[in-house]
């Protein structure tokens, strides 16, 4: 997006601030003005400009995307819905789950799949992109399923507690890894990204571990 001007740095005092940082008045300004002085407002090559398109009420992140056969779907935070759309520009409203969000779209045997978070880990399916439906639940305690993957004409969900599950068919699901221990689903633990890389399927954990299989 073309700046013309100055970055709203101060977003990063507030983000550091939400997450138990203490500073006096001082160190805000001063790290306000290092960043501003650092990064400074310029003008881009490209430009971008904001989809005029309305997602539902109570919809406040866009938490996956995936292009489908000449389709486009987007997952929310929020409202839990899923929104799809033909051109880009106008979306409708497909999928309006009882959860808090919908992650990870991800095509398996010719279906669409996405997880649910908050409060239950569910998995939904649609054979059409626009009739969505549940497919299966894991244990109530996953709290969430956050992220999909595809390997080796398998299936895999990751949770919000670090947990690795698998399925041959989207319906029956086998707990398979425990990445890390976790007593409690927890923001730390959740498995954010399932992806297949030379022969081996790795997994992204929120506090920063990385993990990979061979089967």
């Amino acid at each position: 997006v073309r700046l013309l001007k100055p970055a709203p740095w101060n977003f990063v005092v507030g983000w550091m601030q939400s997450m138990g940082a203490q500073m006096t008045p001082a160190e805000q300004q001063l790290i306000q003005t290092y960043l501003q002085v650092t990064f400074p407002a310029r003008p881009y090559p490209l430009s971008w400009e904001k989809v005029p398109a309305r997602f539902g009420e109570g919809g406040w992140n866009v938490v996956t995307l995936h292009a489908e056969e000449g389709a486009f779907y987007a997952g929310f935070e929020g409202n839990g819905s899923i929104f799809r759309s033909d051109d880009g520009t106008h979306w409708r409203d497909v999928a309006h789950t009882d959860q808090y969000t919908v992650y990870a779209i991800t095509p398996f045997q010719g279906v669409l799949y996405a997880g649910t978070n908050d409060p239950d880990p569910q998995l939904l399916n649609s054979a059409d992109g626009v009739h969505w439906s549940t497919a299966a639940r894991l244990p109530h305690d996953e709290h969430g399923v956050i992220s999909l993957g595809v390997f080796r004409g398998a299936l895999y969900a990751g949770t919000a507690r670090a947990w690795i599950y698998r399925s041959p068919d989207g319906k029956h699901w086998q707990k398979t890894a425990d990445l890390e221990r976790a007593d409690a689903p927890a923001f730390t633990h959740w498995v954010r990204f399932l992806l297949p890389f030379r022969g081996q399927l790795f997994a992204g954990v929120e506090k920063g571990s990385l993990y990979r299989s061979a089967d």
